[in-house]
């Protein structure tokens, strides 16, 4: 399979940790977080705020961040965070996400379908 556009749905601490990854990957990446646009928002910041501390210590470069940034976007409707998909991974609480098998279609243009990750998350006991 070839991804190169990612969907993740939860922009919390692993949800944002995932996108970060893949929009370091070069990959399209999409976060979106079903609960509040707060969150969203947080979790773009924290991604951010890595990459800063990652300047900051010489790790990273300015020109990796905006190459990196160029790649992340925030949506605020699923329907369109999914959209065209390659990869939807869902990174939400068990008891929060979208009901293994109910995300909307990602595909409308006749093309194979996207590839959906969407095992819940448990806390660790």
């Amino acid at each position: 399979m070839d991804v190169r556009t990612v969907a993740v749905i939860g922009a919390g601490t692993m949800g944002a940790g995932i996108a970060q990854v893949c929009a370091q990957t070069g990959w399209e990446t999409r976060l979106y977080d079903p609960f509040s646009l707060e969150g969203l928002e947080n979790g773009v910041d924290s991604i951010h705020g890595f990459w800063d501390k990652g300047i900051a210590r010489g790790k990273t470069t300015e020109q990796q961040k905006s190459e990196w940034s160029a790649n992340l976007s925030s949506y605020e409707d699923l329907v369109e965070a999914v959209a065209g998909a390659d990869l939807v991974i869902e990174a939400v609480p068990e008891g929060h996400g979208s009901q293994a098998g109910n995300l909307p279609p990602t595909r409308g243009d006749g093309t194979d379908s996207c590839c959906a990750c969407d095992q819940y998350l448990r806390p660790a006991n």
